[in-house]
């Protein structure tokens, strides 16, 4: 019974953990969809969607003023004094938001998945071993990232001496799938 109450909570905790963020996220994006309606009406209008989408010009209009805006936005981004502004903006208040910084890691990865800057290695300290992703290298020190098991986007940077650090010859998406699954498949020649 108690096994049974404890998985409960533990199930309850991580439930609550993935769903207030998600929520959150989803009220967000619907008072800001709500508040787009208006200009998506006069763009399907001026577009002439209704006639092409009936019912669903307006939503259609919506989508794209919203699209229009992520796309803007992307552009502000490389503005130095905008990234600026985002960062501070990060620093002193999203950050304390629950799960914000998870998924804001998980977007940048999703985005730069073409930019290889894991190199998977391993990292021996004090007789023990542990796999760990290159970042960088500086005066004979390396930069490594050591994941936690089974979440790997979180973990510890540590900075080494080059010869505690191996480069192993696997693909990041093998590395990774080994890392998660607990080391098991992991091919360390």
């Amino acid at each position: 019974m108690k096994k049974l109450l404890s998985h409960i909570r533990f199930t309850m905790t991580s439930g609550t953990i993935l769903v207030i963020p998600v929520f959150a996220l989803f009220l967000i994006l619907r008072e800001f969809y709500a508040r787009l309606k208006g200009f998506g009406a006069r763009l399907s209008e001026l577009l002439g969607l209704e006639s092409v989408a009936g019912l669903w010009a307006v939503a259609l209009g919506t989508m794209l003023v919203l699209l229009l805006l992520f796309y803007i936005g992307g552009l502000l981004v490389r503005v130095t004094m905008l990234t600026r502004a985002t960062a501070w903006l990060e620093d002193n208040f999203l950050q304390f938001i629950p799960g914000y910084l998870g998924y804001k890691v998980k977007m940048e990865e999703k985005v730069s998945q073409g930019k290889r800057d894991k190199q998977p290695v391993l990292v021996t300290v004090d007789r023990v071993t542990r796999p760990g992703f290159l970042k960088g290298r500086d005066n004979g020190r390396c930069i490594v990232f050591i994941p936690n098991t089974p979440d790997i986007n979180n973990g510890e940077v540590w900075i080494v001496d080059e010869e505690h650090v191996r480069e192993i010859n696997a693909s990041l998406a093998e590395f990774k799938t080994a890392i998660m699954h607990g080391g098991r498949e992991i091919n360390i020649s």
